[in-house]
């Protein structure tokens, strides 16, 4: 069954030539087809026009090869499937031509139809015995209850096809005994149900329950009992089978489904069903105290381990910090005497330096000739240059020992060994003076591109706080900046370093913000940077104690908080310490 469709570039198609076979396929005069190039629209079925014209369409684009599986309605009313296959090509003068067949494949389609038909029913015959292995699985590896009653009445409305399926539990010693619905599954435009229902509005007939007996109503309409029959009406039952079970504490519950608009006899594999799912709930039940206990008692003893490492590790901390900061004062003190007794007498040896260059100069003007053995020493020792030179080394050491007193000042406002615990202070003085002890690793190298620090300062009051910690917390958030940075500049050599330093004023809070512009932080380690010895550095470079502890600090210590907002531009670190202490 051939045929040649033509479509011009002005828009104008026709077929140039069809088949008696593709004629008889459709249905139609040769004459109606050459004339009509629609005819092929006209007899497609209405569900496979869309992507018919779409494959048709891309085909033209493309000039690729097109095949299509497509259902046509003749004018007789026969549904046939048929097969495409065409070959479209340009003509020089830009028009397209498609060479084609197409072949009946309706009998085969038939086939598929009718063998997918017999798998359906043998997959859903499987499935219902697969669905309730696996039911009867999870419900005995469910730890939690209430998972597995979910899962129980979910899979049994859909293994069953019941109309509703519902939980309840029977509350025998309240003031007015009742039932409780806790869960149900219904079908969509059904009410919901869940709730309590007083005994008595439930009736006579749900003795039979509490005495542990099946109740299995194909019709209520039958049912002889009109409290329990207008119960259940109510809640638009028309076909009940209900299922009760004893638990091991001694409460009753009941596993219900139920058809809303006709009777249903139910089956004994229905009835097997639901009973075994009871039974499986049961021992959920009795699984979940037993966990919940279980859970509690390891809780707690979690609880504890965790206080006991904490504590452990603040004292190992805190010993060390106080180790350091007497070490780090000690080390100040004895460089600081040296120092100033160097710096202090610079100032003598530059005046007596300058006399003796006067002296010299003066020497040179009343003997302009002089002896031999003078000249040769003049000249080797260079002493036009030396003249010159020496004013500039005694400033270079004046220098080098004013830097020296600095870094011992920064050192000494660090450690605050020699200050009260809690005291009033300049915050900017602890971040600046953490930041000259950082210098050499802030500082351009070799191997690396300096860092650009960019502070950010507003007019803030003096602060009541323990100086000293919270100096330890700037060290580790600056230092973990740098690491950040350091990172970085390993994915991106371009990458301009910088660290932004800002503080601010809220309200009774000093805000102090530190954010680098690295790679930011994952949100699933984000959620961990404030845990005990959780740390993503290589092993010997991070405990994870840092961030533990510089909360404990701002958080526990000083009633502040501490948090960390983080994107793919970089990190902000946000300490908030109140300007005078509180108590929580």
């Amino acid at each position: 069954m051939i045929y040649q469709f033509w479509q011009g570039t002005n828009g104008s198609q026709r077929f140039t030539y069809v088949s008696p076979g593709c004629l008889d396929l459709h249905e139609v005069s040769a004459e109606t087809f050459m004339q009509n190039h629609n005819i092929g629209l006209a007899v497609l079925h209405p569900d496979d026009k869309a992507q018919f014209l779409r494959s048709i369409a891309q085909s033209a684009r493309s000039l690729k090869g097109w095949q299509q599986e497509y259902r046509i309605i003749t004018p007789s009313g026969k549904l046939k499937w048929l097969q495409g296959h065409s070959q479209p090509k340009r003509l020089a003068n830009g028009d397209i031509v498609w060479d084609g067949f197409l072949t009946d494949v309706s009998d085969r389609k038939r086939a598929e139809i009718a063998l997918r038909e017999s798998e359906h029913q043998l997959r859903e015959q499987a499935q219902r015995e697969r669905l309730l292995n696996q039911l009867t699985q999870q419900i005995r590896n469910s730890l939690d209850f209430d998972i597995a009653l979910s899962t129980a009445i979910t899979e049994t409305q859909a293994i069953l096809g019941v109309d509703r399926c519902h939980f309840a539990w029977y509350y025998p010693n309240a003031e007015e005994p009742y039932w409780d619905i806790i869960k149900e599954v219904r079908h969509s435009g059904l009410p919901d149900f869940t709730g309590r229902y007083p005994a008595a509005t439930v009736g006579l007939l749900a003795t039979k329950l509490l005495q542990l007996e099946m109740l299995c109503v194909v019709d209520v309409e039958t049912v002889t009992d009109p409290v329990w029959k207008a119960f259940v009406q109510s809640l638009q039952m028309r076909s009940v089978l209900i299922i009760p079970m004893q638990m091991q504490s001694g409460i009753i519950g009941v596993i219900s489904c139920s058809h809303s608009s006709e009777p249903h006899d139910w089956q004994a594999d229905e009835i097997e069903l639901l009973e075994a799912v009871m039974g499986q709930l049961a021992i959920a039940l009795n699984q979940a105290d037993l966990y919940a206990q279980s859970r509690a008692k390891a809780h707690e003893l979690e609880q504890t381990l965790h206080q006991l490492q904490r504590t452990q590790a603040q004292m190992l901390q805190s010993e060390k910090m106080s180790s350091l900061g007497q070490l780090v004062a000690g080390v100040a003190h004895e460089i600081n005497n040296p120092v100033n007794f160097i710096y202090g007498n610079l100032n003598y040896a530059s005046d007596y330096i300058a006399d003796l260059l006067e002296l010299i100069k003066l020497y040179q003007q009343q003997y302009p000739q002089p002896a031999a053995a003078i000249t040769a020493q003049v000249e080797a020792i260079d002493l036009d240059f030396l003249i010159a030179d020496l004013p500039k080394l005694l400033n270079s050491m004046k220098v080098g020992a004013n830097r020296i007193q600095k870094i011992v000042a920064s050192l000494r406002t660090f450690s605050r060994m020699d200050e009260a615990e809690v005291k009033s202070v300049n915050i900017h003085e602890g971040i600046d003076s953490t930041l000259l002890i950082l210098q050499h690793r802030i500082k351009k190298r070799d191997d690396r591109t300096v860092i650009k620090i960019v502070k950010d300062y507003a007019d803030l009051p003096s602060i009541e706080c323990y100086a000293g910690q919270l100096n330890q917390v700037f060290m580790n958030l600056l230092s973990n900046a740098i690491d950040a940075l350091e990172d970085a500049l390993k994915v991106n050599a371009d990458l301009i370093p910088t660290i932004t330093i800002q503080t601010k004023l809220i309200d009774r809070f000093v805000a102090i913000e530190i954010t680098d512009n690295g790679l930011g932080i994952p949100e699933s380690v984000r959620q961990r940077l404030f845990d005990p010895f959780f740390t993503t550095k290589p092993l010997g470079k991070g405990t994870g104690m840092g961030l533990s502890i510089s909360y404990q600090i701002v958080v526990e210590k000083h009633n502040g908080s501490i948090d960390c907002a983080s994107s793919a531009a970089g990190t902000t670190f946000s300490v908030k310490i109140p300007v005078r202490p509180t108590s929580k």
